[in-house]
């Protein structure tokens, strides 16, 4: 651990590193590179996970209990053959819950005409825009299908499936809602896991790019200033002097900052890093040159 601190520093800022970058190996420096990347990704997922659990944990347990409580004791939904029937003939509306919005959303959307979060009106099939106007609401649930507001503006219409079939009634949502929150409590971790190894892979595959488009630009620039460098030396070299734009990158995605996987920025940086640390626009010390024994000069 200690040593691979003391690499990134050096990948920063070390001129002697960088001068030794000719004895190091392409294998070492993609080992370094992915050691790079899954800490990086680590430390990213640590702190949108202690960003974001909690507030799913909190809304999870929020819409369990409006569940049991707002759905209605009479309302029983059948659906079948593609259609929604209740069994008492008359419209169901449940209004915006003012848990899961503050009071600047709830008269954003009352202002726009919205006062109910569901309405359930299956004495008709759903055939214009009119309908979920006149609803006043962000979900319909028709005869024949659901429809929902959309965000920016107008609406979504999902059939109904024909082959669905499923009774829901207040004793049933009451179990969905006790097993939500023991759900939520499993996929949390394993939706932690592939997006870990979502953002590695995805990261690793980014910078690695970065890197090697950066390369060859470090051999060309030092082929212009006649130091030329292999490509296999320039290719290790950016791997190591990615580093400066990895842990930058990290600290925007831990502030919630855009901009973070910029190619412009990112191979800026690469360039910079091995240019500050390399010197290369200075002549290499010749070696000094030997004048030989004097001759005695002849007298005319």
């Amino acid at each position: 651990m200690k040593n691979f601190v003391e690499t990134i520093k050096n990948s920063i800022w070390s001129p002697v590193f960088y001068k030794e970058m000719s004895g190091r190996s392409l294998h070492q420096a993609v080992g370094y590179f992915l050691s790079l990347v899954l800490a990086s990704t680590f430390v990213a997922v640590v702190v949108i996970s202690i960003e974001v659990v909690p507030g799913i944990l909190t809304g999870s347990r929020l819409a369990a209990d409006l569940m049991a409580t707002r759905y209605p004791a009479d309302l029983v939904v059948n659906f079948s053959n593609g259609e929604a029937s209740t069994v008492v003939d008359r419209v169901y509306a449940i209004e915006l819950p003012s848990e899961l919005y503050s009071s600047a959303e709830l008269s954003s959307l009352r202002g726009a005409g919205i006062n109910n979060f569901l309405v359930i009106d299956t004495s008709a099939n759903f055939d214009n825009q009119n309908q979920l106007e006149k609803a006043e609401t962000l979900i319909l649930l028709s005869k024949n299908s659901i429809v929902t507001k959309k965000k920016g503006g107008g609406y979504e219409v999902t059939p109904i499936v024909r082959d669905f079939r499923l009774t829901v009634d207040k004793n049933k949502v009451g179990m969905w809602s006790e097993k939500i929150l023991p759900a939520v409590r499993i996929l949390i971790p394993v939706g932690i896991t592939f997006m870990f190894l979502g953002m590695f892979m995805g990261l690793a595959l980014i910078y690695y790019i970065f890197a090697q488009i950066s390369a060859f630009v470090i051999w060309l620039v030092s082929r212009l200033w006649h130091q030329a460098i292999s490509l296999r030396q320039a290719s290790v070299t950016a791997l190591y002097a990615i580093s400066l734009s990895v842990l930058f990158d990290l600290l925007l995605i831990i502030f919630g900052l855009g901009g973070a996987l910029s190619f412009g920025r990112s191979l800026l940086v690469v360039v910079l890093v091995w240019l500050m640390n390399t010197q290369i626009w200075k002549k290499p010390n010749l070696p000094a040159v030997s004048e030989g024994p004097s001759v005695p000069m002849i007298k005319q």
